[in-house]
């Protein structure tokens, strides 16, 4: 068969199939321009972006070796949306801009679609402001579309401009009653079902509330690449698991205390900190304290250096505490296995054992480490609960006592 062949035959098929035709294609004639093309538009829409942007690259050089200019939307679009997907962020600012550049216009669906996609790019690098406007234009493009407004809700709120979210939140409902994550981000908002347009807007107590009880997603959510995929912003801003409550907790019994202008800006960063997914016990104690130096200073771009100290000797003595925690339990000869029974009900320092308050709770925890079965496991003893009791109880003692 010929090159023609198996090009054309690579149209007719899908998945791995068309992938071989393609393959083979390139061997008769690996300096085809058009395979390529097909072969990287192929791969995109199959999410398999690293592999597609070395076919656009090549047709990215190729235009270069012989002085053409690149003009192609569809082409620049879906080398952007490669290179977003495929963690080369400049790369893929870079052609969703040229894409904007070059698209003719001629069809408001399309240039509405490419609005949406930088929108999203920008909204990923938490830049709301750049976000809100690639979002406003693809609605005033396409009206009709209740996942832009959805999106842009997200963008408002993240703002915090309360009141203004609400209005495109209630727009995507108008369009589409069914959308479940805008119904689920209303019922979170306003604590009530939705109804048409018969609750207002929310009151400034409400919204202290909400953003006091701003909470991060489940950890590494953002390496779900979709907008859907994040499907409601306004859930981050609840606790997901006890491991957030118990950093949340923590974080307000260091810093609640201070006077209003501190409290003031320790908000902020908590809220940022909260967005970006490190209000986590288990982040910190995974992470050392340069990494999470790193992380703060990416993630909290005006933070003062005073206060990036205090936070990090905040984590530190979490850190150091549950270094503590291990210590005592080997030398009570208490083994692995327990820590982790322990930890996985955020028990996470000697102190976090004041939460046992009788042999009766001790024993639910363990069970609950069977799979929710109240039998204890087999390796654990009634002698082992014996003595770790009597452990709690002394601990318990001593705290009652000072």
């Amino acid at each position: 068969m010929t090159h023609l062949n198996h090009t054309t035959l690579s149209y007719l098929k899908l998945g791995k199939d068309a992938c071989y035709e393609y393959e083979y294609a390139l061997k008769l004639r690996n300096d085809s321009y058009s395979t390529h093309e097909s072969y990287a538009f192929h791969l995109e829409y199959g999410k398999n972006h690293q592999a597609a942007m070395a076919h656009f690259e090549f047709c990215i050089d190729h235009c270069r070796k012989n002085n053409k200019k690149l003009t192609n939307a569809n082409f620049l679009s879906a080398y952007s949306r490669a290179a977003d997907f495929a963690n080369e962020p400049l790369i893929a600012e870079e052609y969703y801009k040229l894409t904007l550049q070059n698209d003719n216009k001629r069809s408001m669906f399309r240039t509405a679609k490419f609005c949406a996609f930088y929108g999203r790019f920008l909204s990923q690098n938490s830049r709301w402001k750049e976000a809100k406007i690639q979002y406003e234009n693809a609605i005033k493009l396409q009206p009709n579309n209740a996942y832009n407004h959805h999106r842009l809700a997200n963008v408002l709120f993240k703002m915090e401009k309360f009141d203004e979210h609400v209005v495109p939140l209630k727009q995507a409902l108008k369009i589409n009653p069914n959308f479940t994550a805008a119904l689920r981000d209303f019922e979170r908002f306003f604590n009530a079902d939705y109804d048409g347009d018969n609750i207002g807007n929310v009151g400034d107590e409400r919204k202290e509330e909400i953003v006091e009880n701003i909470n991060i997603n489940q950890q590494q959510s953002s390496s779900s690449q979709s907008q859907s995929a994040t499907s409601t912003n306004l859930s981050k801003f609840h606790p997901k698991n006890k491991y957030q409550n118990e950093f949340n907790r923590l974080f307000w019994n260091a810093f609640g205390a201070e006077n209003e202008v501190v409290r003031k800006r320790f908000k902020e960063y908590f809220i940022k900190m909260t967005l970006k997914e490190l209000n986590d016990i288990r982040v910190i104690l995974k992470h050392d304290i340069k990494d999470l130096r790193k992380q703060i200073k990416i993630q909290i771009k005006n933070i003062q250096t005073g206060d990036l100290e205090k936070i990090l000797t905040f984590f530190a003595d979490i850190r150091e505490k549950n270094a503590v925690f291990g210590h005592w339990l080997d030398a009570n000869g208490i083994d692995v296995f327990m820590k982790q029974v322990f930890e996985a009900h955020c028990i996470f320092t000697v102190d976090g054992l004041h939460a046992i308050k009788n042999k009766p709770d001790l024993i639910n925890i363990i069970s609950d480490a069977s799979n929710g079965d109240r039998a204890l496991p087999s390796d654990v003893s009634k002698e082992l609960i014996n003595d770790l009791w009597a452990m709690i109880r002394s601990i318990n003692n001593n705290r009652n006592i000072n």
